[in-house]
């Protein structure tokens, strides 16, 4: 099995954004990773804040997010019963983390992923296989 790397919304948001002053690190480093033998994965939580942000635009967002997802990923995971079971522990754990959050940590926990990529300085604090992008 490749190692495992789950993202979060903002990074897979400044991921399409070739507009954003962030995108072409965040491109690279993703790409690289990848290239290296790493799996994308995405929560199902994440893939479904990305396509609310898109549905809100433009249908060819929509049709966007859709290809990036299916052409980056190596899986979108389900959010099952152990993955929200360990998501809740964070949110008792901190009080001021956000559900999102919650569930992209849940979701490395659950399926034991290298490292997190993310845009939430605050993560790092969390879980140590936190890595800020962007």
């Amino acid at each position: 099995m490749k190692p495992s790397i789950v993202v979060d919304s903002q990074v897979l948001a400044l991921f399409c954004d070739p507009d954003s002053k962030q995108h072409a690190t965040v491109a690279q480093t993703v790409i690289e990773h990848m290239a290296s033998g790493n799996q994308l994965v995405v929560p199902a939580s994440t893939w479904c804040e990305l396509l609310g942000a898109a549905y809100r635009t433009t249908p060819h967002a929509v049709t966007i997010v859709d290809q990036m997802v299916a052409n980056l990923a190596g899986e979108v995971r389900h959010i099952d019963q152990q993955t929200a079971r360990l998501a809740a522990r964070q949110l008792a754990k901190h009080e001021n983390l956000s559900l999102a959050n919650a569930l992209v940590l849940g979701t490395a926990q659950a399926i034991e992923a290298s490292r997190i990529f993310t845009t939430e300085q605050s993560l790092t604090q969390i879980d140590r296989r936190a890595h800020v992008l962007g």
